[in-house]
């Protein structure tokens, strides 16, 4: 994990891939939890990809809105 917002979780599953072939692709799950009182605004969690002969980061834009029915908040997906 290279940035994420204070008191926010990120887990990945699987937390690790030992190898991947070259062309290869393997699914890896980002589950992102915002902290339960982090104010309504953007927030943005960055991810680092390494291997052994390269390396790519990812920007993921989060847009944290209260949610129209009940109580809590929604979290949606800007990437």
């Amino acid at each position: 994990m290279t940035f994420k917002p204070e008191n926010w979780k990120v887990e990945f599953k699987p937390e690790k891939i030992e190898t991947l072939a070259p062309g290869e692709l393997k699914q890896v799950e980002a589950l992102i939890t915002p902290y339960n009182e982090a104010l309504v605004g953007d927030y943005s969690v960055a991810v680092e990809i390494q291997g052994e002969k390269s390396s790519k980061l990812l920007n993921f834009g989060r847009l944290l809105k209260p949610r129209l029915r009940g109580s809590g908040l929604a979290l949606g997906l800007l990437s």
